[in-house]
């Protein structure tokens, strides 16, 4: 299971609270889309990225 915290630059406290959250409870994950922090580029809608 996954928790992913909404990523606007105002949602640090809910992702640091998501992350202890996964922290307490090891059968949740934490999740974090990465590309929208550093600026990279997103997929299209129906293409998959390669694995």
């Amino acid at each position: 299971m996954l928790i992913k915290p909404h990523n606007k630059a105002t949602a640090t406290p809910k992702i640091r609270a998501a992350f202890d959250y996964c922290l307490a409870h090891p059968k949740w994950r934490f999740s974090l889309q990465t590309h929208k922090w550093i600026g990279g580029p997103r997929s299209q809608p129906g293409t998959r990225s390669a694995r």
